[in-house]
């Protein structure tokens, strides 16, 4: 979805060049110009990294700038407002240098909604559901090609991560999408519905 909103409009986006340069990318947007590259049109990524200094990035050390690594939830009440306004002031800097809205994609974002949403009353969310039964399926092939076992975690961590670890692998995937899905729904309803578009991957695709 990211490769493909990126290729078929504008959108300002942070790539894989920006990424090596994270703590400056506004600096790197100003001396490279408004115009990336052409986009990687391949459809295809390793894990969230998609080949190619211009393609898109998931970039999670950017986000690491302001955002703590664990525990990975942040409901607003544990989060320092005043310390991401240089989060907000990063953001428009890229808007007015790239001359087009910001598109991102980076999952752990979805365990910081709150937070994101207070900061950047502007932005609007896309939430992809998929069939809990592929999604666990991927997790868990992720989990043997990375790990090479099903046993240690992968990606994201609800707050009960540590209950769920005590429990069978096909067990821990499954509850893990449910819990981060719980999470989604109820930051949504909190944040306004409408702030939110929920796209079925399966239709997507």
């Amino acid at each position: 979805l990211f490769q493909t909103l990126v290729n078929a409009y504008r959108f300002g986006y942070l790539s894989n060049l920006h990424c090596l340069c994270y703590g400056f990318p506004y600096l790197l947007q100003v001396l490279v110009g408004r115009r990336l590259p052409d986009v990687n049109s391949s459809y295809t990524s390793t894990y969230g990294y998609i080949e190619g200094l211009s393609s898109p990035s998931e970039c999670g050390e950017f986000w690491y700038r302001w955002f703590r690594r664990r525990p990975q939830y942040i409901p607003l009440e544990e989060i320092d407002l005043a310390g991401l306004r240089s989060l907000r002031q990063v953001l428009i800097g890229l808007t007015d240098t790239f001359g087009l809205p910001l598109l991102f994609k980076n999952m752990p974002c979805a365990l910081r909604l709150q937070p994101l949403s207070a900061i950047l009353p502007e932005a609007r969310f896309l939430f992809v559901r998929r069939h809990a039964l592929w999604t666990a399926q991927s997790i868990l092939f992720a989990r043997l090609q990375v790990h090479g076992n099903k046993a240690t975690w992968w990606s994201m961590e609800p707050p009960n991560v540590e209950s769920l670890r005590n429990l069978p692998p096909e067990e821990q995937a499954v509850r893990q999408i449910a819990a981060i899905h719980e999470l989604i729904d109820r930051d949504r309803r909190t944040i306004g519905e409408e702030r939110f578009l929920e796209i079925s991957f399966e239709d997507f695709c």
